[in-house]
């Protein structure tokens, strides 16, 4: 009879030690599906990242990506979001605009603000609403769970015309698949080494630190964009000869 906790521990032992393999095998596997994700590209809907493909505006498969690595938090992030928005609908199609989130750990809300952009996505609504939640970041950036969760609710409303389901949302904010989307995201941002926010990358070539004045910022946009559709039509030039 004694040897039955024996046998019970080590039973305990060898369920944890599988448990322990089978994680490390998850992570191993996950791991591997980031690194092998073209982060310069759109990245498609994957059970690993909530079947939640990359936020965008524009064209996504244009000739020219603007990525943009941002935490909706970050008063940098809200100032430059709709120059870049501006940008991107003046070239009509030949541009197109990737965001993903890089949370920043010192801000209260970030994390909230990303679950509720994402969970804006889930029903087609994430340009809107992450266009209001920028404008209004001062409304909810110090608030508590309660009155943050009310505030983006509204917001959802906003952006969804009333047409959404802000039950739903305020659901999937909490959801698996939000959760993975934001930590996907917060994957490829370390992989590409993302420090800072905004962090704008166009065509693999990361736009320099500069001041955020509107004109300095658009122009200094601008001739990347030119030079990169001038470089990727010159490419399709080249393969046609």
């Amino acid at each position: 009879m004694k040897k039955l906790p024996i046998i019970a521990f080590g039973a305990l032992i060898i369920g944890f030690l599988a448990l322990c393999i089978y994680s490390y095998n998850q992570n191993q596997q996950y791991d591997q599906w980031i690194a092998s994700l073209d982060r310069s590209k759109y990245i498609e809907k994957d059970e690993r990242n909530g079947n939640l493909g990359d936020n965008y505006e524009g064209n996504k498969d244009a000739k020219v990506l603007i990525v943009e690595y941002a935490d909706y938090q970050c008063p940098g992030c809200a100032t430059t979001f709709p120059y870049l928005s501006e940008i991107v609908e003046e070239y009509k199609g030949k541009v197109g605009l990737i965001f993903r989130s890089f949370i920043l750990s010192y801000h209260k809300n970030g994390t909230a603000a990303a679950h509720a952009a994402n969970a804006a996505a889930l029903q087609g609504y994430w340009q809107a609403y992450a266009t209001i939640l920028f404008k209004n970041q001062s409304e909810w950036e110090d608030l508590e769970a309660g009155k943050r969760d009310a505030k983006f609710k509204s917001y959802f409303e906003e952006a969804s015309k009333g047409q959404g389901n802000a039950d739903q949302f305020l659901s999937d904010m909490n959801s698996e698949a939000v959760k993975k989307k934001v930590k996907s995201d917060m994957a490829v941002a370390k992989l590409v080494n993302i420090t800072e926010t905004p962090t704008i990358i166009i065509n693999g070539e990361k736009l320099p630190t500069i001041s955020v004045n509107e004109s300095t910022f658009k122009k200094t946009v601008h001739e990347m964009i030119d030079a990169a559709l001038k470089k990727a039509d010159s490419g399709s030039s080249n393969n046609t000869k």
